[in-house]
């Protein structure tokens, strides 16, 4: 087994406060980052509902394919974009 050789250093009193108020701003961005995200989060949940204009009238809108699982019924128009092949399982 090979053992690890360990050492200490010790600060001077401007290192501790340089690296204290490093550790500070880091704290500081770290909090409004969180803050920012949380706001961005909360305005996107409030946004208005998106015109469908004439595809809000389907009940379902598929660009790949639509897979019936769990099996459900699915009432009114089902909209899907040009699919190769059959799509609807």
């Amino acid at each position: 087994m090979k053992l690890l050789k360990t050492s200490t250093a010790t600060l001077t009193s401007d290192q501790s406060r340089v690296l204290a108020r490093r550790f500070s701003s880091l704290v500081s961005h770290a909090v409004t980052f969180l803050l920012l995200s949380a706001a961005h989060v909360s305005a996107q949940s409030q946004r208005a509902p998106v015109g469908l204009g004439s595809a809000g009238n389907y009940v379902l809108l598929s660009e790949s394919g639509i897979t019936n699982v769990p099996p459900s019924v699915i009432v009114g128009n089902i909209g899907a974009s040009p699919l190769p092949g059959r799509r609807f399982t």
